[in-house]
């Protein structure tokens, strides 16, 4: 299933933490694996990601590598769990937590060119209505919002909805 113009490019968002995004993420890339569909999971949780710690695989590059410009995004795909590819966001990254909207637009960019074998590029973004995360939303050609019964999630997860909405997100 190669795509004619790169990857296409998926959000997982919720408005409130603890909801599953990040197991929403994997598992969906799992089972597209197991499909013969070549997913991609980027960490995009910009500071505080976990893909890696589910995957259980210690990380040698992040993005704060392709951030700093030391190296592309290519060269820190790494290999998980049924040989499902995943970019780590870099744990604990400080300087992570507040990019400019100009460093994001750029990671979409990258995103969309990438060269390696990828069908589906799977955003795992962090929780909450932040600029970086309605910025890869609306970057994006889908969007999952993830949430769970509970009404503070389910409220949460309606106003990061609406205000995605509102900004042409996917």
């Amino acid at each position: 299933m190669k795509r004619a113009f790169g990857p296409k490019i998926i959000t997982i968002a919720s408005g409130k933490g603890g909801a599953g995004k990040s197991t929403f993420a994997l598992s969906l890339a799992i089972a597209l694996a197991q499909f013969g569909i070549r997913p991609l999971v980027l960490d995009a949780d910009f500071g505080l990601a976990n893909i890696d710690v589910l995957l259980g695989v210690q990380t040698k590059a992040n993005l704060s590598h392709f951030f700093r410009g030391e190296k592309t995004l290519q060269e820190i795909i790494q290999i998980g769990y049924d040989g499902v590819r995943f970019i780590s966001g870099g744990s604990g990254a400080q300087a992570l937590l507040n990019l400019p909207p100009e460093r994001v637009a750029r990671l979409m960019q990258s995103l969309a060119e990438l060269d390696s074998p990828i069908d589906y590029v799977l955003c795992d973004v962090g929780a909450g209505i932040t600029e970086n995360i309605l910025q890869m939303i609306a970057g994006s050609a889908e969007t999952f919002i993830v949430t769970t019964p509970e009404p503070t999630s389910i409220v949460d997860a309606f106003a990061l909805v609406k205000t995605a909405f509102r900004r042409g997100g996917a």
